[in-house]
């Protein structure tokens, strides 16, 4: 009688466990990717599982407690298809690719909260569906409560501002664009940035977390890039410059942040790949590779982004899962010249009919003109920079100066690239170092030129309206006023 007693107690205690933990025991808890079928952020990981959501706290790299299913609005209740996970937030689509977001996934489970709208006006816009027409996308944030400070490439701390700087990363059918949609700015593709070798590179996948982009190419070749709008020079609200600001007493964001080309792995490697944050300041960022090593040992690779030296900063980790990535052709060395793509460059020229009337001296009185020279953007495009802009004073005389292109904020949504309606793209011509150098060396008409619109300055502030046919650059550093035009 005892026994059944026994019995039927516990039945009864059993009866009372949710059927949802009981459910989430049954898959795999261990979450060491960053995926679009499941995530983490430093609190919580979640997986994907019959259209829903389930989440666990990360106590443990393997902990026991079960897995509940998280509360959705209608239209993702039952029906999420991908998601990404960084910081506070969660996305989330659905079965039409709808863009939902969850809030304050750093708080307790009872605090989560979602919402539908997404874009301008502040995050409250009316919605946007992801397109499909991609390799892949990612979710980064940068915020005050995790990150503090942006640190840029001089050493400088910028605080994050309350409202975080979070984006959508899209890696473009071609691997090679690198597209971002940020939820205060318009629903459209118009946002982007250049890839490793000037946007020809060409990656397999993509990982984003903390305003960091990690891309692998299918020979193993792996880069990272700190860029957010923000840091990037876009928001007119934090000025930036792209003059040396260390030492600065009031520095402005040094722009722009380069492509960090790191170590190959030694050992197969899919293309399975997660970045994620650690730490403070935007400094420290944890990469991980799947892959085996010597012995076949199913896990993962592991070393800080800050690591660059070596092969011997990758750490293998074990797990014995079985890989679930597509295995690399992972040769030895740089083998990024083997995976580079064409490049969305257009050619632009101004006066170039009369290159070959050019004479190569002018008179000491003569103030230099538009008609005494010729210019060529030999690769302008609306990404990829800088742009190179070569300088005819003559037909066997010429100087190469560099035509830096940024973001800004627009309020409507806009087609990507260049079209046939204006762009507007704010910019910085910059005159090498090599010529300020040298500048006693140069040829009259070339120390004319430099001296008279760019007043000898290594960068001058320029604006840019950009079409498909033409390319007028404005601006004055203190001497001529800058009104090119380029045809293409």
């Amino acid at each position: 009688m005892k026994k059944l007693s026994f019995v039927l107690t516990a039945f009864f205690l059993f009866s009372l466990i949710p059927a949802t933990a009981l459910m989430a025991e049954s898959f795999e808890d261990r979450v060491c990717f960053r995926g679009n079928q499941a995530s983490f952020n430093t609190r919580y990981d979640v997986k994907i599982k019959d259209g829903d959501i389930w989440i666990k706290e990360r106590t443990g790299v393997n902990t026991p407690e079960p897995r509940v299913k998280l509360d959705l609005p209608d239209g993702l209740a039952g029906e999420v298809t991908e998601l990404a996970m960084d910081d506070e937030h969660i996305i989330a689509l659905n079965g039409e690719r709808q863009i939902y977001t969850m809030w304050k996934g750093l708080d307790d489970v009872s605090d989560f909260t979602w919402q539908k709208e997404w874009g301008i006006p502040f995050w409250m816009g009316p919605g946007m569906k992801l397109t499909d027409e991609i390799l892949t996308w990612d979710f980064s944030v940068v915020s005050r409560r995790e990150d503090g400070f942006w640190t840029d490439p001089a050493g400088n701390l910028f605080e994050v501002g309350l409202a975080k700087c979070s984006h959508i990363w899209m890696l473009g059918p071609n691997g090679q664009d690198l597209i971002y949609n940020d939820p205060w700015l318009p629903t459209d593709y118009s946002y982007g940035i250049c890839g490793p070798e000037r946007g020809a590179f060409q990656a397999v996948n993509l990982s984003t977390s903390g305003s960091h982009l990690f891309l692998i190419n299918k020979y193993g070749d792996m880069y990272t890039r700190f860029y957010d709008f923000d840091i990037g020079g876009a928001d007119a609200f934090l000025p930036s410059s792209y003059e040396d600001q260390r030492d600065k007493l009031i520095p402005l964001i040094q722009i722009p942040t380069d492509w960090i080309r790191h170590p190959k792995i030694s050992g197969t490697i899919t293309d399975r790949i997660s970045i994620h944050k650690i730490g403070r300041n935007c400094i420290h960022r944890t990469l991980r590779v799947e892959g085996s090593n010597d012995e076949g040992v199913t896990g993962y690779f592991e070393k800080d982004i800050t690591e660059v030296d070596d092969t011997s900063q990758w750490t293998f980790h074990p797990t014995g899962m079985p890989l679930s990535g597509t295995i690399l052709d992972n040769r030895e060395g740089d083998t990024t010249h083997l995976t580079l793509g064409d490049r969305d460059d257009r050619y632009y020229a101004k006066n170039m009919d009369n290159l070959g009337s050019l004479t190569p001296g002018l008179p000491w009185y003569h103030i230099i003109n538009a008609g005494d020279w010729a210019a060529e953007l030999t690769n302008f495009s609306c990404y990829n920079t800088p742009v190179d802009l070569v300088v005819h004073l003559s037909p066997e005389e010429s100087i190469t100066l560099k035509l830096h292109t940024k973001e800004t904020i627009r309020v409507s949504p806009r087609p990507r690239g260049l079209t046939d309606e204006a762009r507007y793209i704010p910019g910085a011509i910059e005159v090498p170092k090599a010529l300020l150098d040298g500048f006693s060396e140069l040829p009259v008409k070339s120390r004319k030129f430099i001296a008279s619109y760019l007043m000898k300055r290594e960068f001058t502030r320029v604006d840019i309206q950009a079409t498909l046919d033409k390319v007028t650059v404005t601006g004055t550093a203190g001497g001529l006023l800058i009104v090119w035009t380029f045809r293409h």
